[in-house]
């Protein structure tokens, strides 16, 4: 059991490291994302406005359509594979292969049924879109029977985070309200002090302020290492733990930089940009408004003033001679017009645009003037663009699906406790499987381009004239073009191959009876049948 004072001062340590990150973060996230971020202000009340600093949208758009296509990429089709383990494959293994690879595929079905069952795409988007600013946060708790699955997508500002060894996660801890009355549905064998009891009794919708970590247990059994550990903020009393083998905290960030342990996600880099443009935005609507209702002077002791008259189109107002004989009522006048030197909105919305990856096939509305090989292009640029910083949503990516294997076992949908590569091992997709699965395709395509045109008539004929061995072009363009040598296997053996060229330079070379030659009038023909065609 971890002791509760000690519990307090790492979770005091880690917030103190957390609040150096809370001033950057909140103005990012009043930019980006303003409903998720409560960094530096007081709590939020329900339904109230938080986008008071917001004047464009470019930003929040941009970080949508990147978090639907990150979702999508990693967590798409067939984003994970089941298959034998190296205690079935070795050579001496008394397991039927099939057998096993059947029992795979059906704990590969159980699973994924499970998982597209419970709320996982819609908390992910949620994470991801943090992922985009700084560092996504997935809490995974055990379900019921029917839906043994569920994920938490916990707001970064309610968490702080402890180091562990090799760039990892030791400590999460997060701060939150809980109505007192769902404590013990929450926690089933809570340790509710007598005041808490009389509280969720009283006023149960009452909320209280709760930490709940979950903590690295040096001295607990290593197939229980995480302490997991609901606390008071204002108390000293563990109200309950739960020992766990791996720990149900998912951090997602997409780069770090030495020595910090929040991530700087693609708003970091372009930030610059948001600020313009937002700022940009605000001087343009006060310019609008400057030249739609401007300041109008009036000498004083004039008849105009608040109370006779309102200064509106098309209206006319009776005014008497000023002493001097100056108008009586003016405009008075503001230069509101706004100078853009160095760059205009729409370069700064492009550069937003550019860095979330934002329509990495063109504009979608109007397809027509794209071919399939252009598209095609784009979305494995796309795909390549993506795979360096998929690098740490794969650690992610395994963390979810080990977590949520070793939830199902112990419903008993699974047998295994985890999988560790010996009965059965997971192999999860990548963008960097899917670019290199484009690539050797396109280069069987090449290869079998290049072959047709390096087998034609010409490269025979020159063969036979200067001593070219073209029966060594199919293993020679192979090797340049990197060709998994198992697909030559069934390919036409040399003599076979020297055949077929032959054979289709003899072809081309024939004389068919419509090539035939005409034969030559012996007179000229007349001006008037030379006209006409013969």
């Amino acid at each position: 059991m971890v002791d509760a004072k000690q519990f307090r001062l790492r979770y005091d340590k880690a917030m103190e490291q957390s609040q150096l990150w809370y001033s950057i973060l909140q103005r990012l996230y009043d930019y980006t994302m303003p409903e998720r971020g409560e960094f530096a202000y007081k709590k939020y009340r329900a339904g109230q406005r938080r986008n008071r600093r917001l004047y464009d949208d470019t930003a929040p758009n941009a970080l949508t359509q990147w978090s639907s296509q990150t979702l999508l990429a990693m967590f798409g089709e067939n984003w994970l594979t089941l298959d034998p383990g190296k205690d079935v494959t070795e050579p001496n293994s008394s397991i039927d292969p099939q057998l096993a690879a059947q029992k795979c595929q059906e704990a590969q079905d159980t699973f994924m049924e499970h998982f597209n069952q419970s709320n996982f795409q819609y908390a992910m988007f949620q994470s991801l879109m943090e992922v985009g600013i700084s560092t996504g946060i997935i809490l995974i708790t055990k379900g019921t029977w029917d839906n043994p699955l569920h994920f938490t997508s916990v707001p970064l500002h309610e968490v702080c985070l402890v180091p562990g060894p090799r760039d990892t996660i030791n400590d999460v801890f997060r701060t939150y309200k809980v109505p007192a009355g769902v404590m013990e549905q929450t926690w089933p064998g809570i340790k509710m002090p007598d005041d808490l009891k009389r509280l969720a009794k009283a006023n149960p919708v009452e909320d209280v302020e709760l930490i709940e970590g979950t903590v690295y247990n040096h001295d607990a059994p290593k197939d229980k290492a995480y302490s997991y550990i609901v606390m008071r903020k204002d108390g000293n009393e563990v109200l309950h733990e739960e020992f766990m083998a791996l720990s149900p905290w998912v951090v997602i960030r997409s780069k770090v930089l030495n020595g910090e342990v929040v991530g700087r996600g693609i708003a970091f880099d372009v930030q610059g940009s948001i600020y313009a443009i937002n700022q940009m935005q605000k001087q343009e609507l006060k310019s609008s408004s400057w030249n739609s209702g401007p300041v109008w002077l009036d000498y004083t002791g004039s008849s105009i003033n608040p109370n006779t008259a309102r200064l509106e189109p098309g209206m006319m107002i009776p005014i008497q001679p000023s002493v001097n004989g100056g108008p009586g009522i003016q405009q008075l006048k503001v230069d509101a017009g706004l100078r853009v030197e160095q760059f205009t909105s729409d370069q700064l919305r492009q550069q937003i645009n550019n860095a979330f990856n934002v329509n990495p096939l063109g504009n979608v509305t109007d397809p027509g003037d794209k071919t399939a090989t252009e598209i095609s292009a784009r979305q494995d640029h796309w795909y390549k663009i993506n795979a360096a910083a998929e690098a740490r949503l794969i650690q992610a990516k395994e963390q979810i699906f080990h977590v949520c294997w070793n939830i199902l076992h112990s419903f008993g949908y699974v047998n295994t406790p985890k999988v560790d590569g010996r009965k059965i091992k997971v192999e999860f997709a990548s963008l960097a499987t899917k670019t290199q699965a484009t690539d050797e395709i396109n280069k069987l395509v090449q290869f079998s381009q290049y072959l047709n045109a390096l087998g034609g008539p010409d490269v025979v004929q020159a063969g036979l004239s200067y001593g070219l061995d073209i029966t060594e072009i199919p293993d020679w363009l192979a090797e340049k073009l990197n060709i998994d040598k198992t697909l030559l296997r069934g390919a036409l053996g040399k003599e076979q191959y020297m055949k077929a060229a032959q054979q289709q330079m003899a072809q081309q070379q024939a004389p068919t009876a419509s090539q035939a030659p005409m034969q030559q009038p012996t007179e000229p023909l007349q001006p008037g049948l030379q006209t006409l065609g013969g």
